[in-house]
């Protein structure tokens, strides 16, 4: 398959709502069924609008590459800080809930279901994003 790139139609999405998407990878369930659903909820996000980041991407890299469950906490935290909003999945994860304590700490707002999150965002104007709330 060959894929074409048209450069006019790359969208500058610097001002929408950045969503990190915080949930279980091992700790619970299925690491496949637990990045399925962070691909579900990253692309309902996306569809409307916002720009998700998914940590889950990064089981893809760890296959090839492992590192431990510190190393990419940290890696993770940069992103996290850039983010306007965390969306904690359902499960059981120390990790997402270490996550989470990290957003609060940085006035990052954080949502436990998308129809909030969605609420939210849809607030958001390009020059004056949504107050902060503590939790959603």
């Amino acid at each position: 398959m060959s894929y074409r790139l048209d450069p006019r139609k790359i969208k500058d999405l610097r001002s929408k709502p950045r969503i990190y998407i915080a949930g279980p990878i091992n700790s619970s369930g299925t690491p496949s069924k637990n990045v399925v659903a962070a691909f579900h909820a990253g692309n309902v996000l996306r569809s409307a609008g916002m720009v998700p980041y998914l940590p889950h991407l990064n089981t893809f890299w760890g296959v090839q590459h492992p590192c431990s469950a510190e190393e990419w906490l940290s890696h993770d935290r940069v992103w996290l800080e850039l983010c306007d909003a965390v969306l904690r999945l359902p499960g059981h994860s120390l990790g997402a809930d270490i996550e989470v304590a990290w957003a609060k700490a940085s006035c990052v707002v954080v949502f436990d279901d998308i129809p909030a999150l969605l609420l939210w965002a849809s607030t958001w104007t390009e020059d004056r994003p949504p107050p902060a709330k503590e939790t959603a």
